[in-house]
């Protein structure tokens, strides 16, 4: 990762995204704070280019914006295909949570892989939630994964995990060299065949045609 990117999205130009993506919802700031619990004064400092965002808090935005937050970021352009260049990738900064991002492919993919870095002694403010399943691969360093009901997990270098989406999750790095790792992400409003409101109506059916035929045989 190219920690010294001067391109990489500045904390003033998402601001500006987020203005421009809050206003295309039809949301004032009052509406979004009452939405996601952050307050009106702090989005405006956002907004404004005036104060950091968390990783935690921006993506209580997306979920409120219903975007994704390769949207909000820049995302990533492919221009073969699928194709995503090494100089063509969406980049963002969490400067008080020492964590950088870098997007590895469009946000109009069910997966989010995303390439971590973690400064020591940085980490996520705020446990992620409902954020989307999660396959973590270490790549350098070590991190401690804090999972929701569970005990901590020590990341090194090599291994590898699979967290859940309905356990909070947040990341932090308690060694002494940056920690990387490959983290791909099943976006959380994405569904692979029927939903499971389809499924059940689709049982109902078929328990309806089990006992419509039982009963026409009776009659026979």
């Amino acid at each position: 990762m190219n920690q010294s990117n001067e391109s990489a999205t500045p904390q003033p130009e998402l601001g500006k995204r987020l203005r421009e993506i809050r206003r295309r919802s039809s949301l004032s700031l009052t509406d979004v704070a009452k939405a996601t619990g952050i307050s009106a004064s702090f989005l405006s400092m956002v907004e404004n280019g005036n104060s950091d965002i968390s990783i935690g808090r921006l993506l209580r935005l997306t979920e409120c914006y219903k975007v994704e937050i390769a949207d909000v970021v820049g995302g990533s352009t492919a221009t073969e295909g699928d194709v995503v260049r090494a100089d063509a990738r969406g980049f963002l900064i969490s400067p008080t949570e020492h964590i950088e991002f870098e997007f590895l492919a469009e946000a109009n993919h069910p997966l989010r892989p995303v390439l971590v870095a973690i400064q020591p002694g940085g980490g996520m403010t705020e446990p992620l939630h409902s954020a989307g399943d999660a396959f973590l691969y270490m790549l350098a360093g070590q991190i401690v994964a804090e999972i929701a009901g569970s005990q901590p997990l020590v990341l090194k270098a090599g291994d590898s995990a699979y967290l859940p989406s309905d356990r909070g999750r947040l990341y932090r790095n308690c060694g002494e060299e940056t920690a990387k790792l490959l983290t791909v992400v099943l976006r959380p409003d994405w569904t692979y065949g029927p939903s499971k409101e389809d499924l059940r109506n689709n049982t109902a059916d078929r328990t309806r045609d089990k006992t419509t035929s039982h009963d026409t045989v009776g009659r026979l």
